[in-house]
């Protein structure tokens, strides 16, 4: 089984469904090298998904099947929701396989990065989603496997061990307070949407900015430092959000009391609410993102006179799903112990659009 593997050779090893299937891994030289181990015998994929939609669409899609009796590693891509096509490109290669016990191992190896468009890349200290499938026992037949055996499962093939203790330690300390902001099950709309020069444009791509007065989510008092975070990933249509504490009420009409329009709180804002509401952006999130740790002198700073959240979210729904809800958000550790360092930001480009001219040596 997986916890028979020799851990010097593979050190890192996840359960991806509990007592039936799991993952075990090493990376040199560029190439990543998986033990694939499940209960039973019969057909099993493995894949590298796409967070925006955290589903099949996108995926690449190791395939561990037989041909004349023999087993077999493909490397598959997922059009659609549809059986996965074999690559014109294989990129996987089968260095063992074995059944006994009533159990099939086997081990591939595939670079981490190609060239290949139908090749997903793995990525050093990122949240990939894993994906998996197998079929019922017996069954070697590359084909639809059911609701029940399937899904996916967040994993980082590799992972800075300090960071994550550094920013935990952080998180356990009785002495710094949680802010914590985010979603509750908000209903992500899918219809069409009107962008900066009013016209109406698809729903897929849906831009809208949260709000909430500062003293609805702490009770710390100003000023106070923001020294870490965590994003909360509520759902697998969000996108990326930008996030900024505000001097002035950000909502479209500042005269209907919080808490009474929800239109008013959560509304329509094309990736520039914060703009002319003397606001300072602060920590937010894209695909992929894991937090932060500011150093031990170093603090955010939110002064006296803050009293607005904002976060200016981007959720992407490519099949228009009906059924697309968020709790996202982030969890902040802040500090009445203010920080001999304040923790700035600068832009840098040729006008507001951020372009870089083409052509040029420097820019």
């Amino acid at each position: 089984t997986a916890t028979s593997l020799v851990e010097a050779e593979f050190p890192r090893c996840e359960e991806i469904v509990k007592d039936v299937l799991w993952v075990a891994w090493q990376i040199s030289a560029g190439r990543i090298t998986m033990v694939i181990t499940r209960k039973g015998s019969g057909w099993v994929s493995i894949g590298i998904g796409q967070e925006q939609s955290g589903s099949m669409r996108g995926a690449d899609m190791i395939v561990i099947t037989k041909t004349d009796s023999v087993i077999v590693a493909e490397d598959h891509f997922a059009t659609d929701f549809i059986r996965p096509v074999k690559d014109d490109e294989q990129n996987v290669e089968l260095l063992s396989a074995s059944e006994s016990n009533a159990m099939l191992q086997v081990v591939v190896r595939r670079p981490l990065m190609t060239c290949d468009q139908q090749d997903n890349a793995i990525r050093y200290e990122y949240p990939h989603r894993l994906l998996y499938a197998f079929g019922v026992h017996g069954s070697w037949e590359f084909q639809y496997h059911g609701t029940d055996n399937r899904g996916s499962h967040e994993i980082y093939f590799t992972k800075n061990e300090a960071f994550h203790n550094q920013r935990n330690l952080l998180l356990n300390d009785q002495n710094n307070d949680h802010l914590i902001f985010r979603f509750q099950n908000y209903h992500i709309p899918m219809s069409m949407r009107p962008n900066r020069n009013g016209d109406m444009v698809e729903g897929s791509n849906q831009y809208k900015c949260f709000t909430t007065p500062l003293e609805n989510v702490t009770n710390t008092s100003l000023p106070f430092d923001i020294i870490a975070g965590t994003p909360i990933v509520g759902s697998r249509y969000l996108h990326h959000f930008v996030n900024s504490a505000c001097q002035d009420d950000p909502r479209p009409n500042t005269s209907i009391p919080f808490g009474q329009d929800a239109d008013n709180d959560i509304f329509d804002c094309f990736m520039g609410g914060s703009i002319l509401r003397k606001c300072k952006q602060i920590p937010g999130y894209a695909a992929g993102g894991r937090g932060f740790v500011n150093p031990s002198n170093v603090g955010i700073r939110l002064q006296a006179g803050t009293k607005w959240l904002l976060f200016d979210t981007h959720y992407y729904n490519p099949t228009l799903s009906s059924q697309a809800y968020d709790s996202s958000g982030y969890d902040y550790i802040v500090t009445k112990s203010l920080r001999q360092q304040e923790q700035g930001e600068i832009a840098v480009g040729i006008d507001i659009t951020m372009k870089l001219p083409p052509g040029q040596k420097e820019a």
